[in-house]
């Protein structure tokens, strides 16, 4: 058996199934999809805790994370949201976007790679500036 070495909260975890099926039952065709797929793949991978006992250091769905772009060096802040909390041009990024698979569930320090139409690019996170667990909102 592999090691889980994403981890997830059981709260994220059942709300974002619900999201993946949800989109799937309204699919007409049986296609792959891609970010879902993605998703879903993430989903497995981890190990869903307790939100309680999720690290600190960890981005979880309503994070808001500050990144470096390793290539200009420069910080943005971005907000893990759900598919319909999405606003790219104010930093709501959707779960399943490219740039939200990456964040979700890793931690400080990690570089992630993001597909964005023009470039590849590689962040760095370097601070969560809130996350709903550490703040002690189990159910955002």
């Amino acid at each position: 058996m592999s090691k889980k070495n994403d981890v997830i909260s059981e709260f994220d975890k059942a709300r974002l199934q619900e999201v993946i099926d949800s989109i799937r039952a309204q699919s007409s065709d049986n296609r792959p999809w891609s970010m879902g797929d993605k998703l879903q793949e993430r989903l497995e991978k981890s190990e869903a805790l307790d939100p309680k006992d999720i690290p600190a250091d960890t981005v979880t769905m309503n994070s808001i994370v500050r990144v470096r772009d390793l290539d200009t060096d420069k910080v943005g802040v971005y907000n893990l949201v759900f598919p319909s909390d999405s606003k790219p041009l104010e930093g709501l990024f959707s779960v399943l976007s490219s740039l939200g698979i990456a964040l979700f569930g890793s931690r400080i320090g990690a570089v992630v790679e993001w597909e964005t139409p023009k470039a590849h690019k590689n962040l760095e996170i370097v601070g969560i500036i809130y996350q709903p667990e550490a703040a002690q909102h189990w159910t955002l």
